[in-house]
């Protein structure tokens, strides 16, 4: 097994796989840290990322000064799975469903997966990222009688667990907690041009939403890629797609959405057919691009530009 091949099935989309096949061997400064960053902040199982990481560590070049190090990544990820059992008497699990309100309290992490597969018996749609998520809590007993909590993970529909991390109290002096990035760290080329419109998805953390691609600059800087995207309001924003930034200023995603990007070429709802009209103007005259990409950053509308404004300015 080679470690780029197995790192890459953590890239949903068959369009940025095939894309990173040919474009991450170009890039001598891309390492086992960079493979590894891609298979730690995946949405997949824990247990496969190590199976992953221990092939990184054993054969890849890496900097073991460097952010990710594949060792250390790697002894996370048994981390998060050793706390699990790792307690002492009068633990207690807390459970909620997208990290809001608890839903349920257990005893042990047994009863918390056996509480999931329970409650999710029912669910008609049989794709997990459709579904809801859980961030699960461990809870200690303190001197002062108090519960202090110690530890997080994040579970999927399926109960299988994507991300740990320590609450600063109980965090070991030598952990690098590196779920405090998920989601704005990684950085990869991508396959899309000046005035593609891309499927984001980063379910089950967010809805489905489409992004037209402005300007992709060197497309390795993680803020190079820019991209038009609608707010709630109907109002249009610009900001970097490497970083989540497209996402509702109340939505958080621990995935990136590098992970599923893919060009979309369907029909655009109603309401999103603007960016269809954008994208259209872009591929006649590319330097349309830059033309609204410095309007964008230069406006004094902080909260997003109205269609109206854009298209008056532009003509479209």
């Amino acid at each position: 097994m080679h470690y780029m091949e197995e790192t890459l099935k953590f890239i949903e989309s068959e369009e940025m796989r095939e894309h990173l096949k040919i474009e991450l061997p170009k890039l001598d400064w891309f390492r086992g840290n960079d493979y590894a960053e891609i298979v730690a902040f995946a949405p997949a199982p824990i247990e496969r990322k190590i199976l992953v990481l221990e092939l990184i560590v054993q054969k890849a070049k890496c900097d073991t000064e460097m952010l990710h190090n594949p060792a250390k990544l790697l002894e996370s990820m048994h981390t998060a799975l050793n706390e699990r059992y790792n307690c002492t008497q009068g633990t207690v699990f807390s459970v909620q469903s997208c990290g809001e309100g608890i839903d349920s309290i257990c005893t042990n992490f047994d009863a918390v997966l056996q509480y999931l597969c329970e409650f999710e018996s029912d669910e008609s749609d049989p794709d997990p990222r459709n579904r809801t998520w859980y961030q699960v809590e461990k809870w200690l007993p303190n001197d002062d009688g108090i519960m202090k909590d110690a530890c997080y993970w994040i579970l999927n529909a399926k109960g299988e667990i994507w991300y740990f991390g320590y609450y600063s109290e109980f965090k070991p002096a030598d952990w690098e907690n590196i779920h405090d990035c998920i989601g704005a760290g990684l950085n990869l080329p991508i396959p899309f041009c000046s005035g593609d419109i891309v499927i984001a998805d980063c379910r089950p953390f967010a809805d489905i939403t489409h992004v037209l691609i402005v300007d992709i600059g060197d497309n390795i800087d993680c803020c190079s890629v820019q991209c038009m995207y609608l707010l709630p309001d109907g109002k249009l924003d610009m900001n970097a797609f490497k970083h989540n930034h497209f996402l509702c200023r109340d939505e958080k995603s621990p995935i990136s959405g590098l992970y599923r990007a893919t060009k979309f070429s369907g029909e655009l709802e109603k309401s999103e057919s603007i960016l269809g009209i954008i994208s259209d103007a872009i591929k006649n005259r590319p330097s349309l691009a830059n033309e609204i990409m410095d309007f964008m950053f230069r406006s004094e509308h902080s909260e997003g530009v109205s269609w109206e404004v854009l298209q008056n300015k532009f003509e479209l």
